[in-house]
């Protein structure tokens, strides 16, 4: 019998590996706050504005880096399970 650890995974935890690192993906690079920063002159021509997203964490972030990244977490997940199904059972 082979011992648990040398044992392909079984696709629930892959789907269940895939899940858990979405969710972290997601409060890691997800945008939920806007900030925005004003830098007032004298002079109505220097002053600038600057509006950047921020995650959890506050740190900048981007929503097509967050949604790519989800995304390819996902296409990973499904490519290993499909994998995991397509071996025969022993």
């Amino acid at each position: 019998m082979t011992p648990p650890f040398l044992r392909p995974p079984s696709t629930t935890r892959i789907w269940l590996w895939t899940a858990v690192t979405a969710i972290l993906i997601s409060l890691a690079l997800a945008p939920v706050y806007t900030s925005t920063t004003c830098l007032d002159a004298l002079d109505p021509a220097h002053t600038s504005c600057e509006v950047s997203q921020l995650g959890f964490a506050g740190n900048q972030t981007n929503g097509w880096l967050w949604l790519a990244a989800v995304i390819a977490t996902i296409a990973v997940g499904w490519i290993l399970a499909r994998r995991r199904r397509s071996q025969p059972r022993r």
